[in-house]
């Protein structure tokens, strides 16, 4: 009589297919988790250069006729656009458009990295009189 105490063939061969799935199947998600990583990095670069350029447009050069480039030290592969647009308030809401009489001017900032991943902030800053200005 035969001992049927080990695998046959079939078995193995069961055995390495489902291994060799599962091995892929992992090697896939590995390669999409590293892919949405560098998205995801790409995406934090652009909004950390937006970000630099409107607090450095806050904080030092806001002028509504300030020009559509950023002006802050921002990396050679980024492009970065500004855009200022006058705006009043109507019943408590914001109407941003050219020709209005300022109450407000909206800075939209939007930056774009190397790898063509971009993200834009927009910010609303009080319009200030330059009439009386002087102090006193």
């Amino acid at each position: 009589m035969r001992s049927n105490s080990g695998f046959g063939i079939v078995e193995v061969l069961i055995g390495i297919a489902v291994l060799a799935i599962g091995v892929v199947v992992v090697a896939q998600l590995q390669a999409a988790g590293l892919r949405f990583s560098s998205k995801a990095e790409s995406l934090q670069n652009a909004t950390v250069v937006a970000q630099a350029e409107l607090d450095f447009r806050l904080r030092y050069v806001f002028s509504p006729a300030a020009g559509q480039s950023c002006l802050s030290a921002i990396p050679q592969a980024f492009d970065c656009q500004v855009e200022v647009t006058p705006c009043e308030v109507l019943l408590g809401t914001f109407n941003c458009a050219a020709g209005v009489t300022p109450d407000a001017y909206e800075i939209v900032v939007s930056a774009t990295g190397p790898r063509g991943d971009s993200a834009t902030l927009t910010s609303l800053v009080r319009a200030t009189s330059s009439a009386g200005s002087g102090g006193g």
